[in-house]
């Protein structure tokens, strides 16, 4: 999901999947009764998460202003997704013209992982006060720099997990070599977000940092709501397909976040805080798809795909805010930022029965 979701990042490949019995459909008489199929997808995933910024020290030029803000992350992680499902094509008759051909129900489930480690350096300062901000936002404590140099550099390291199900209908409608295919499915699932930041501020030359600041967070949602499809396909020949297949939907997401951190300022004992949160939104999740797909054998059909995910809202790290000398502050809160997602792969669907 956003760039999860991201959601939540994989639904909508489960919606975009397609029975080889019904691309097959213009080229069988109509048989007497239905058939079920299974499908299964792999892909590489590229996840965007929210930034993280303005955590740790800060600067204060002079001494009692607000704390200015420190270096900023951009995450994006790389991964890999499973995407499975089984599905049963009615037999014509049983559903009035009036909803199309192949009318079909699928119950599907996809899983994601991702992971990824970026760096970020602040722009060296000069004779300038700093603080390291807890997670409760109090400040307490200066340091400086001095005649010297400061730098602060950080890492952040992601973990990123989801798994999602949803239950899906879906039909086919013809004119020539196009095919349309509207869906509507009610989807569910939950995603987990680890993220660990370290960072140190150093004087020019030294080699033992002048500020160190470690933080833990684990951000977890849940989701529940529905999406509608709609998929089109060109038949350039017996069995051999290109479309694009898009979505929208929205869902209700409950979030949680607990985090934790320690600082190292001018003492050898760490000051310690720890804040949680949780929070709720209502996300808009978009998906678009291109996607070829070819039979194999009769009842086997390959396919190839590449495609994004937007999710409007993906829960994120918000920074403690503070004034310099004051004993209240704005502790560290779950935001609700906007991420895309891509995504990469290839599978087959078998189908069974007549």
């Amino acid at each position: 999901m956003r760039r999860g979701a991201i959601v939540i990042t994989s639904i909508a490949m489960a919606i975009a999947a397609e029975p080889a019995g019904a691309q097959s459909a213009r080229q069988v008489s109509a048989a007497d009764s239905g058939r079920a199929y299974v499908w299964i997808d792999g892909s590489y995933q590229s996840v965007g998460l929210p930034s993280v910024g303005n955590f740790g020290v800060q600067g204060l030029l002079p001494a009692t202003t607000t704390p200015g803000g420190s270096e900023k992350h951009d995450p994006r992680l790389n991964g890999y997704g499973i995407n499975g499902g089984i599905g049963y094509v009615f037999a014509p008759g049983v559903f009035s013209p009036l909803w199309g051909s192949n009318v079909r129900i699928e119950l599907s489930g996809n899983y994601v992982r991702a992971d990824g480690t970026s760096f970020a350096e602040r722009a060296p300062v000069t004779n300038v006060n700093l603080t390291a901000l807890p997670l409760t936002g109090v400040a307490f404590g200066i340091t400086g720099c001095g005649g010297a140099t400061c730098v602060t550099r950080s890492s952040l390291s992601s973990d990123y997990t989801a798994w999602n199900i949803d239950l899906k209908a879906k039909s086919d409608f013809w004119s020539g070599a196009w095919t349309v295919s509207p869906s509507i499915a009610i989807v569910g699932g939950r995603a987990d977000t680890n993220q660990h930041l370290a960072q140190q501020t150093f004087l020019d030359g030294a080699f033992l940092p002048l500020v160190g600041y470690d933080m833990n967070a684990a951000l977890k949602w849940t989701d529940v709501g529905a999406k509608l499809g709609l998929e089109t396909r060109y038949e350039f020949a017996n069995g051999l397909n290109a479309g694009l297949i898009g979505s929208a939907g929205l869902v209700h997401r409950a979030a949680s976040m607990s985090a934790d951190s320690s600082i190292l300022l001018g003492v050898p004992v760490p000051r310690l805080s720890a804040v949680q949160d949780g929070r709720s939104t209502v996300p808009l999740l978009l998906n678009l798809e291109a996607r070829v797909t070819a039979r194999v054998m009769p009842n086997v059909t390959a396919k190839g795909f590449v495609g994004l995910n937007y999710d409007s809202d993906v829960p994120g790290l918000e920074a403690p805010q503070s004034l310099a000398f004051v004993s209240t502050g704005i502790p560290a809160r779950i935001k609700f930022d906007a991420a895309t997602s891509y995504y990469a792969g290839g599978g087959l669907t078998v189908s069974f029965g007549p």
